[in-house]
């Protein structure tokens, strides 16, 4: 009934800085560490403590602070605690996490450049669900809700920029013969500060609504078609807003509708 999972990961990185000949070497290591209780067939409990990190590309250490030759390293602690239902028709999880992150890597539009964050933390809670309604049909749906905020620096208390507040994902799965599978999912992102708004004292970018559609048609055992629809409504949007204190707002605009044709040969 019970089981443990236990993982550990090593990383080195080595910089080299052409103009000036400056080298550079960082490594880190994280573990991650799980528990699952199986109280009954359907249902359980899981717990997990889990740490990250990642180190500034090449892009980002081009472009920093006067006296900053380098980015720290950015390092993440999480840890999770849920409980979850797998019946024959309905299966749903429910999870809340906390996570502390220091020297998160982010662009500062006031100074054009790069810069590692104060101190920040997220917690919140993770919502699942999977309704089988019929042999075709099943729902599929997610709701998050996130806490995110700056835990040291002039700043504390501040939302961490560009973390939305609210997200969710609501899809359908339709197979209505046994080679054919349709779906359409839509996902909602929240309103949320943009990027660089660490005084949280602008407006907030809107909220935004996606809607895609699949179809996957398995012609025979081991050739497959697939036709996908993105932005179905053809939504304006960017996945990046950002402000300066000389350009203003900016951000980087995503395509309307699109479709993508696929032809999978498995063998």
């Amino acid at each position: 009934a019970l089981t443990a999972t236990l993982g550990a990961r090593y990383s080195n990185v080595e910089d080299l800085d052409n103009l000036t000949g400056d080298e550079h070497s960082a490594s880190l290591n994280a573990q991650e560490y799980g528990l699952n209780y199986q109280f009954t067939p359907e249902l359980r409990v899981f717990a997990r403590y889990a740490e990250g990190f990642r180190f500034a590309n090449a892009d980002e250490n081009a472009y920093t602070l006067f006296g900053v030759d380098y980015l720290k390293p950015q390092t993440s602690e999480s840890s999770e605690l849920g409980i979850a239902w797998d019946g024959q028709r309905i299966s749903t999880s429910l999870t809340a996490y906390q996570m502390d992150v220091d020297n998160e890597i982010m662009y500062d539009a006031f100074n054009f450049a790069n810069i590692n964050l104060p101190s920040s933390e997220r917690q919140g809670v993770i919502v699942d669900a999977t309704l089988v309604v019929t042999e075709q049909l099943s729902i599929r749906t997610n709701y998050t809700w996130t806490d995110a905020e700056l835990s040291s620096g002039d700043l504390k208390g501040n939302a961490v920029p560009f973390v939305a507040e609210n997200t969710a994902n609501l899809g359908f799965v339709f197979k209505p013969v046994e080679r054919l599978t349709t779906s359409l999912d839509a996902s909602y992102t929240g309103s949320r500060y943009r990027v660089g708004d660490d005084l949280n004292n602008a407006a907030k970018v809107k909220d935004v609504t996606l809607l895609n559609a699949n179809v996957l048609w398995a012609v025979v055992d081991n050739v497959e078609l697939g036709l996908r629809v993105k932005n179905l409504t053809d939504e304006k949007y960017s996945d990046y807003q950002g402000v300066s204190a000389f350009s203003g707002n900016y951000q980087y605009p995503q395509p309307g509708r699109t479709w993508h044709a696929s032809v999978s040969w498995y063998f």
